[in-house]
């Protein structure tokens, strides 16, 4: 796989063998992609039929060059090749992707899907199924017809029908197929009518009759899309004034944040970002230091003026060592967190709008081989959402073990 340096931003695709988006193919850009049920991830999957699949179920990023799957803590798991992952795993091309046993699957690729025909042929060739739109349907249908007709318009049309009618059997959805026989019959009652000429002047007149019934329910159904448009116009207007309004409360945050030293930006997804400094922890303590304690406080007095429904994630991260453990760097990383969530808590941010992850030394911002990179890696990033959500784990700022239980167990990473 090339890197980053050598193609710019990079891409993935992820073609769906089964479930509800069996048969699509989607692009993927750079960055952090999140898939699961709920409608926040980037990857949404259907929350009834794929009932198996959790909220936040895996991530697939960019990690040196390479793309990387890791499971979110999921319910049932999730498996590439067959095998149950329980670390970040480097994907490859041609890999299959299974979200929970029976789940949906997909094939990763980093190469650009090939043309319509061309995919059909590969799917059938694996003994899968595609899932067509009606459009994509009659496209194919018609570029079979002209290719196996002898260009006589007589021998083009039935070799059309009889081609939509196996692509109506073999690639349609069972929503669709209903509908697809209807379309299949009416193009067989439009060849019967061309090749009838015996009643041409009767269905000419029948048509015309037809037509002018046909314009005149045009008419009406041409004037309730106007007035749906001007509804819908007037939404989007709304909706627009209402993230404006987002936008200026978030820049707001971002300023009083700002009055005491503290760096933040807003993100994409309409999050704030706040960039602590890295002079939070000193080497294996998980205790504030005196510029830590200030920082905090100030973002703590900031949370406390506010409604009350934000959402906060405060995220742990510790540097790494050689000589220790990744289960302890968790636990460190936790910690830590959990220092900065009891601040504060402390100062008056309701606890329950709090949650708490730990990543350990795994997602480092800095070298590890020097001692200001180990430095900034020993820190504590905080994300302030708009409100709480549904599915948001509990908040969590009770240690799980003291510090002295934590130093019996030998050498660390911090």
């Amino acid at each position: 796989m090339q890197s980053l340096g050598e193609r710019g931003a990079m891409n993935f695709y992820l073609r769906h063998l089964t479930g509800r988006r069996a048969g699509e193919i989607a692009q993927y850009e750079y960055g952090n992609i999140r898939i699961g049920r709920d409608e926040y991830n980037d990857l949404q999957l259907d929350p009834e039929e794929d009932a198996q699949v959790s909220g936040r179920h895996a991530m697939i990023f960019e990690r040196a060059g390479q793309f990387v799957i890791e499971d979110l803590k999921s319910l049932n798991g999730t498996y590439v090749n067959g095998e149950r992952i329980t670390e970040s795993t480097v994907l490859k091309d041609g890999d299959e992707i299974e979200l929970a046993p029976g789940g949906p699957r997909m094939l990763f690729s980093t190469k650009a899907p090939r043309s319509t025909l061309e995919v059909e042929g590969a799917v059938a060739k694996e003994g899968k199924k595609i899932v067509k739109s009606p459009t994509l349907m009659i496209s194919d249908a018609y570029i079979k017809a002209r290719k196996n007709g002898e260009g006589r318009i007589g021998n083009v049309t039935s070799t059309f029908i009889r081609q939509l009618a196996h692509e109506a059997s073999v690639h349609a959805s069972r929503r669709l197929k209903v509908g697809m026989s209807l379309i299949v019959l009416l193009f067989i009652g439009i060849s019967a009518f061309l090749l009838s000429r015996n009643l041409l002047q009767q269905q000419q007149i029948a048509a015309l009759i037809q037509e002018t019934s046909e314009i005149q329910e045009a008419r009406r159904h041409l004037q309730t899309e106007r007035e749906a448009l001007g509804k819908e116009s007037a939404e989007l207007r709304e909706q627009v004034a209402r993230q404006g309004a987002e936008l200026r409360r978030l820049e707001s945050l971002v300023a009083d944040l700002s009055q005491g030293g503290v760096e933040s930006t807003v993100t994409e997804d309409g999050s704030v970002s706040v960039n602590l400094p890295s002079v939070l922890f000193g080497y294996d303590d998980v205790d504030l230091t005196a510029t830590g304690q200030e920082k905090v406080e100030h973002i703590a007095s900031v949370l406390a003026s506010l409604a009350g429904a934000e959402k906060i994630i405060i995220e742990g991260h510790a540097s790494r060592e050689p000589g220790g453990s990744e289960e302890h760097n968790t636990r460190l990383s936790r910690a830590r967190a959990e220092t900065v969530a009891a601040a504060l808590v402390a100062a008056g941010v309701s606890e329950e709008n709090i949650a708490i992850e730990a990543y350990g030394s795994s997602r480092p911002i800095a070298d590890n081989d020097t001692d200001e990179g180990r430095r900034r890696n020993r820190r504590v990033s905080v994300l302030i959402s708009g409100a709480n959500e549904p599915d948001a784990p509990a908040a969590t700022v009770e240690r799980s073990e003291s510090k002295e239980e934590e130093e019996a167990k030998g050498p660390r990473l911090i």
